[in-house]
Order: C-alpha cells, then sequence, then structure tokens
C-alpha cells in the first residue's frame, strides 16, 4: 500500500466534494457559501483533477521528488477556500510545470508519441493557469484547460492501442484532429475558433470510437464491459460537445452546456471507465474493484447530462439545479462505491490470510 497516495487521497476527495458543493451554490441551491465559490472551475479541473493526474504519473515515475509535486498542486485548495485565489493560481502554475517535468523524464525512458501528447496537454494546463493569473478571467483559461484533459486522456487512449492494429496513417488522423482542437483554442471563441474546435473534438471522438479498444472491451463481462461501455459514452459526449460548438451561441446558456458535455459527459465518464483500474493501482492495492451498482451512478450521470443540456436550452432554472445535484449525487455515489468495494475486498484478503 502506498502511503504517500493515501496521505494525499483525501485532500483529493475534499477538493471534489468542495468543487461539487461550490458548483451546486452556482446553481441556486441555498447551501452555506464558501469563498470559493467563484472558483468552482479551479477547485475541479486544478484541485482535484489536475492534482490526480500528476500523483497518478507520480506513482508511475516513482521518484520521491515527484510527490511534492501533487502537494504543491492541492495546496491551491485551503488557499482559494481562504480567499486567496492569485496565490492558488500559482500552486496550480507550480503543479503544471512539475507534471511537465514529470512527462519529460517519462519521455526519457519511453519516446512514443502517446507521452508527447500528454506532455502537450500538461503544456496546455500550464498556459490556461498562467492566463487565469494573469488576467483573472476564466474564459481565457478554459479552453486550455479542455485542451489539458482531452489530449491527457487521448495521449493514455493512444498508449493502449499499442495492442490493436492501428497504423501510423491512422495514428495521424488523431493527431490532425487533436491539432484542429489546438488552433481552434488559438482562434477567437465568436469568430471560427469554436467551429474549429467543434470540427477537432468531433473529428478525434470519432477516431476514438474506431480505433479505441474500448469496442472490444464492451462486448465482455463485469469490469472490462463496465470501463468499455462507460468510455463510449464518453466519446459520444465529446461528439455531443463538439456538436455544440457549432449551435446558435446567441442562446445564454449554451456556454454552460458545451463546458459540461466535456467535463461531465467525456470526463467523468473517462473517471467512471478508469477508476476500478487506476485507483487502487495509484494506491498500490491488487484489487480491480467492481460491482454492478456500479451502473448505477454511471447512469445517473448520464441522465442528469442530458437534464442539464435540456434546461441550458430552455433556459429553466429549475431543471438547471436539479440536473446539477442529480450529477453531484452520481459522482458521490461512485465514489462511494469504489472505496465500500475496496474496503469489503481488503479486509477479505486479510481475513484469508489470517486464516
Amino acid at each position: 500500500m502506498n502511503k504517500k497516495v493515501l496521505l494525499l487521497l483525501p485532500f483529493l476527495l475534499l477538493a471534489l466534494g468542495l468543487a461539487l458543493w461550490s458548483g451546486l451554490i452556482r446553481l441556486g441551491w441555498q447551501i452555506p457559501v464558501s469563498r470559493g465559490v467563484a472558483d468552482h472551475g479551479a477547485l475541479m479541473v486544478g484541485s482535484f483533477l489536475g492534482s490526480l493526474i500528476i500523483l497518478e504519473r507520480a506513482v508511475v515515475l516513482k521518484k520521491w521528488w515527484a510527490y511534492a509535486i501533487p502537494v504543491v498542486n492541492v495546496g491551491s485548495l485551503p488557499l482559494l477556500l481562504l480567499g486567496f485565489p492569485q496565490l492558488a493560481y500559482a500552486c496550480l502554475i507550480g503543479g503544471s510545470l512539475g507534471l511537465l517535468l514529470i512527462f519529460w523524464r517519462l519521455l526519457e525512458r519511453q519516446s512514443d508519441a502517446s507521452m508527447w501528447v500528454m506532455l502537450c496537454g500538461a503544456a496546455c494546463w500550464l498556459i490556461g493557469n498562467v492566463l487565469l493569473l494573469r488576467f483573472d478571467l476564466y474564459p481565457m483559461a478554459v479552453f486550455w484547460w479542455v485542451l489539458f484533459l482531452l489530449l491527457t486522456i487521448s495521449g493514455e487512449r493512444l498508449e493502449l492501442s499499442r495492442f490493436l492494429p492501428v497504423r501510423n496513417w491512422q495514428k495521424g488522423l488523431l493527431f490532425a484532429a487533436l491539432g484542429l482542437c489546438v488552433a481552434g483554442v488559438l482562434l477567437p471563441y465568436h469568430g471560427p475558433g469554436r467551429w474549429v474546435l467543434g470540427v477537432g473534438l468531433i473529428g478525434a471522438a470519432l477516431w476514438l470510437l474506431r480505433f479505441d479498444i474500448a469496442r472490444k472491451t464492451a462486448r465482455k463481462s463485469a469490469l472490462p464491459a463496465f470501463s468499455g461501455r462507460a468510455l463510449l459514452l464518453g466519446y459520444g459526449w465529446l461528439v455531443v460537445c463538439g456538436g455544440l460548438l457549432f449551435y446558435d451561441d446567441g442562446l445564454p446558456l449554451m456556454y454552460d452546456a458545451v463546458l459540461h458535455a466535456f467535463f461531465l459527459g467525456f470526463v467523468f465518464s473517462m473517471i467512471f471507465a478508469h477508476g476500478p483500474i487506476i485507483l487502487p493501482a495509484v494506491a498500490g492495492l491488487l484489487i480491480k474493484p467492481y460491482h454492478w451498482l456500479l451502473y448505477v451512478p454511471l447512469a445517473l450521470l448520464q441522465g442528469s447530462l442530458v437534464l442539464r443540456l435540456f434546461a441550458d436550452g430552455l433556459s429553466d432554472p429549475e431543471a438547471r439545479k436539479w440536473s446539477g445535484l442529480l450529477s453531484a449525487l452520481a459522482i458521490l455515489f461512485y465514489f462511494v462505491t469504489i472505496a465500500s468495494i475496496l474496503i469489503y475486498e481488503q479486509r477479505k484478503r486479510t481475513a484469508k490470510m489470517v486464516v
């Protein structure tokens, strides 16, 4: 069991909980307000997701100094809650610089295209964090964060495609789609940028739907089937996200729909798919937790997001409130289920060893 990871995990879960809490407040739920409510995005993408990705890669690198980087990054959490956002953003810059260093060291061990894609993702996260510190405007940073997560996830899936007969020219199609995404973020959002980004997102999603191993694992049973189906759902949301970028941006809440189709639909479907495999591996546990109950939060997440998009399209504040609550409950139920299975399986193994 990795004690360094176990010390950090509670802070990551706290960041997730506070990110969900701040999101509910922003939707209009009358619950106690914290100072970090305005920084819902930084809490979710930076303090939680960023720290989780750094921690995962630190475990892979197996260098003592690498574990200091998620500590610096998650330091953004108390600073946001205490009302020091600029210092918190500086911590996120430190975390993204550290992630770049980790990927560079990993590239020295294994220089392949997938690792370069993930390194580019870390660079995009750094750019977004610097822009947030410089201008204190989330719209300046958020699509760089989209690139960070898109490139990181695409790189990880590309790494797994080594086990499939994917040719170099076919991989080139993914690189072209990701390149369009970067170009779209560089261009003005209310000009051609969102359309170019939309084409890139749809292209990347279609590539993953066609060439990712999820198509095979989704037909199996138990954990492989669950992971494969969650991945395919996530790729579907990536198509939806790309499509929404072409929709009439005169609708006041279309921006919200685009972001949540990506972060809730795509990213959290990826987390649901990878969680039973990555979380125990990061913690140093030889258990891959699975139970059919995991389909409940997965289905609830998908349903809540469909409701969110309809509510955004109709500008219905009450439906938006309930969609946000259902999404938060789905995410919490998922992590509680994973933790419960891990504790149960670990106790069962310990009991067998004693006998």
